[in-house]
């Protein structure tokens, strides 16, 4: 159609030009030919008319002839236009057929669509099921693989004992063999070693009356351990004979476990309430009165255990109406002593029993914490220090809140004393574990609460904060409102149900109150901006924020006076308290000199733990944004620890005990299997044997000893850091060792990248496989051999070089993981206080190349093997 109209537009225009040229005829005068008087023309004139009139007669048969093939065409097309309309026709019919045909493959299709919306949500069922299935292999496969890495180090270990035994026992049977010529050749050598022989059995036979007497002493232990069981044994039986004497309901059932939840250092009067319930059937346990009542006459076995703390004697005794019965004794000749005790009692219905104070003062519960965060925190800034940089380290304890305040009621004490008592043993617990923190900062400091007020007063004169009424599931433990998606039923032992928190297990409850609140809803696009700057680490991390930012509401951040007292209150309003994580968040900003004198700010690293997440990573950046500070740069979130797999929780009785652990793996021990065993991305296993193992395998028969062997007196005579000659390294080394050696200063680089990324694990396994090369080494080339010939110096000095320099480098870039250790090996290797820093791994190379070092002599073992 489009053609045609082309056609028809072009032919119109030339009709159009060719009628309207004008007549030479006329002069553009409408006169008629034939009225023409040809009478007055001459005959040059009636020639020049003959021409024009054959002209005219010529162009109008021409026009003529035009017209006609103007109709002609216009027949034509008049015919295709016809066609066209019969063939559009046809289309049309065939069109509607074609749509009728499409519109039902669409319903068909609509239908198959929503049959695979249907499988759909079946699918991702399934596909939910499988990623959870494929987290716990994961997470399984992770455990494993820590489990297989520990087992290597330790079958590497016993390799490497077992060639050394090997050797030894080889040396020891040439030696006997020289002894026994020596004896032939020589009477008077073996009336000497006969001598030496009897002097040996005299310590021997002194030794075996030191054992007999260590046997006695526990001979009399165990009689009086038996003494104790046979009492127990005799309650027991007569409990078993009461129970056929006794009348009584033999359907009730009445059993209790319970125990503390904090240690105290000032306990000294009064009842000692267990607050944990374990399991209390019958319900016949009070947790807040800390006592026992009888539901019913009958014989009842109560078993009492107690651990003093830290060598103060602890004294108590179980009470039946007020008459003291048994007492346990907690001794103080060692810290955390356990005194344990039981008593058969006949009781009536209503009789009452409990635990009481008897002499001493102080109990003490295993609570592991957030050391592992003070550690992880430690190491990071060991590490920026080794790089010359000033760092800011700033640890402490959070004091307010309605849990602090009513588990200070349940102790009987003023909060502010309790508190006290928690600060100082958080503190105690850091420093003995080497936590080297420039500010412990406590919220109920006067400078804090300075700094909280005055933040306070920014965001509502900013025009944050707003009164109203909020009402909405609130928990106690967790100190936070939860959504409706957020909590959770829960079937108690009892069949009943209640209210729980979805991510921490913690019971909640109803509360409806006015208060303050914070404009929330207001950050979000600034949050997830930040959130997406990669912020959170390990990115994983993120997800967990992000899903609060999809229903963020406001939030509350205050709480009503006569509810909750311990706490800072709301400037200009005394029925007020203000919500304990605003409180605790601006304690980084009290350490940086806020309000006043606000310095190091934002913070470079805030390292938290993964329950925390939600307070860090969205609540502490929209208060910041809202008060016109800076953001943080990173927030490092790492996993929670395990115990032999499972959850750590006082229930199930696997909390792990720092202090206790020290004691026996000692603090550089412990501190290195927290930092090499956990890491940011999964949970962390603990397990008391790995930890003994790891310890004994790496610090102590690898670390170690390669620095004693090294500096023994029969190998290293003249106790020296040998110079370095290049000759004899190249003599006396394969291509292999001398490649290994000169890629030691990479180390550096190494270690800086996975110091960096908080991840120590990896720091350690480089070093330690620095070490472990360098102890095959010097088990390869046999130095126990070559001091023994002098020709052999040159070789023995060179190995003693590369040993040594290896362990002095190794040293240097293990001082964030075992400063103490790691400095008392630099003290022994003759490493100067101002020659530690990464840099001189490299700088002072060339120093030690030069010359000869004098090592330290120490008289003091560094570390044992751990039993």
């Amino acid at each position: 159609m489009i053609a045609i109209g082309l056609a028809v537009h072009v032919l119109m225009l030339v009709g159009i030009v060719q009628t309207s040229t004008n007549s030479m005829l006329t002069d553009d005068e409408t006169k008629n030919l034939t009225s023409l008087n040809l009478d007055s023309l001459d005959s040059r004139n009636v020639d020049v008319f003959r021409q024009l009139l054959n002209q005219e007669t010529l162009i109008r048969m021409t026009l003529v002839k035009n017209v006609h093939a103007l109709m002609k065409d216009m027949l034509t097309l008049q015919e295709k236009l016809t066609a066209a309309e019969n063939r559009i026709s046809k289309i049309d019919t065939s069109t509607d057929h074609e749509i009728s045909k499409l519109k039902e493959e669409v319903k068909l299709l609509k239908t198959e669509n929503d049959i695979l919306k249907n499988n759909s949500v079946h699918v991702k069922a399934d596909i939910d099921l499988l990623n959870e299935n494929l987290t716990d292999v994961s997470n399984t496969l992770t455990d494993v693989k820590i489990e297989v890495r520990y087992l290597s180090i330790t079958l590497f270990n016993i390799n490497s004992n077992s060639r050394e035994t090997t050797k030894m026992l080889q040396r020891q049977n040439a030696s006997i063999e020289n002894l026994k010529s020596d004896i032939a050749e020589n009477d008077q050598k073996q009336s000497a070693a006969l001598l030496e022989l009897g002097k040996q059995h005299m310590i021997v036979i002194e030794n075996i009356h030191n054992t007999t007497r260590a046997l006695k002493a526990d001979v009399n232990q165990y009689q009086m351990d038996h003494l104790k069981l046979s009492a127990s044994v005799s309650s027991l039986e007569l409990f078993r004979n009461n129970q056929t004497s006794i009348k009584c309901d033999p359907k009730q059932e009445v059993a209790f476990t319970a125990a503390v939840t904090s240690l105290s250092t000032t306990w000294n009067s009064g009842t000692l309430m267990f607050d944990v319930v374990i399991t209390n059937v019958g319900n016949g346990y009070n947790p807040r009165s800390g006592v026992f009542t009888s539901p019913g006459k009958g014989t009842y076995v109560f078993y009492v255990s107690a651990l003093e703390y830290l060598q103060q004697y602890l004294g108590l005794e179980i009470v039946l109406n007020n008459v003291p019965k048994v007492r346990l004794i907690g001794e103080s000749a060692a810290a955390y002593q356990t005194g344990t005790n039981m008593v058969v009692l006949n009781l009536q219905k209503g009789d009452s029993v409990w635990v009481r104070h008897h002499r001493g003062k102080g109990y003490y519960t295993p609570h592991i914490g957030h050391l592992y965060t003070a550690l992880l925190a430690d190491a990071t800034a060991r590490f920026y220090r080794l790089q010359g940089k000033d760092v800011v380290l700033s640890t402490g304890t959070d004091e307010h809140g309605l849990k602090i305040q009513a588990s200070a009621a349940k102790h009987n004490k003023n909060p502010k004393l309790y508190c006290d008592e928690i600060s100082s043993q958080f503190k105690a617990l850091f420093d003995r574990a080497g936590v080297s923190y420039t500010h412990f900062i406590r919220t109920t400091d006067k400078t804090h609460i300075t700094a909280v007020q005055h933040f306070w007063e920014t965001l509502e004169r900013k025009g944050h904060i707003y009164k109203g009424q909020y009402e909405g599931w609130y928990s106690v433990s967790d100190e936070e409102f939860l959504s409706e998606e957020e909590v959770c039923d829960q079937k108690l032992e009892s069949g009943e149900t209640q209210k729980v928190s979805v991510s921490s297990g913690q019971p909640v409850v109803w509360m409806a109150e006015e208060n303050y609140m914070f404009r929330l809803t207001s950050f979000g696009p600034q949050l997830k901006k930040w959130l997406n700057s990669g912020v959170i680490y390990p990115k994983e991390k993120r997800n967990q924020a992000e899903m609060i930012l999809k229903n963020l509401q406001d939030l509350s951040v205050s709480r009503s006076r006569s509810r909750l007292s311990w706490g800072i209150p709301v400037p200009g309003d005394s029925s007020q308290t203000i919500y304990v994580w605003l409180d605790a968040l601006i304690n980084y900003l009290t350490v940086a000199g806020y309000p006043d004198d606000l310095q190091n700010w934002p913070a470079d690293i805030q390292i938290v733990g993964q329950d925390i997440i939600k307070f860090h990573a969205v609540f502490w950046p929209a208060f910041l944004i809202a008060a016109g500070l800076e953001l943080p740069k990173q927030i490092v979130c790492h996993a929670h620890w395990t115990v032999d797999g499972y959850k750590m929780s006082k229930s199930r009785g696997n909390v792990v005990d720092p202090q206790e652990r020290m004691n026996k793996l000692t603090e550089s021990g412990f501190r290195y299997f927290l930092l090499k065993s956990g890491n940011t991305f999964t949970n962390c296993n603990y397990n008391d044997e790995v930890a003994k193992e790891l310890i004994n395998a790496e610090i102590v028969n690898t670390y170690l000893n390669l620095l004693s062997r090294s500096s023994s007196k029969s190998i290293n005579k003249q106790a020296i850091f040998p110079s370095f000659d290049e000759g004899d390294f190249q003599t006396f080394f394969t291509e292999e060792e001398r490649n290994m050696f000169n890629n030691l200063p990479n180390l550096t680089e190494i270690c800086t990248t996975h110091y960096q990324g908080l991840l120590c694990y990896k720091a350690s396994e480089a070093i330690f496989e620095y070490i472990r090369w360098s102890n095959k080494l010097f088990n390869d080339h046999e130095p126990w051999h070559m001091c023994k010939d002098p020709a052999n110096d040159n070789h023995l000095n060179c190995l003693l070089h590369v040993t040594m320099e290896t362990l002095r480098v190794c040293s240097i870039l293990l001082q964030p993981l075992i400063p103490d250790i790691a400095a008392q090996v630099l003290d022994r290797l003759g490493v100067s206080e101002d020659d530690r820093l990464f840099r001189h791994c490299k700088e002072r190379r060339q120093s030690h190349r030069d010359q000869d070092h004098h090592l330290k002599v120490q008289k003091n073992h560094i570390m044992d093997r751990i039993k």
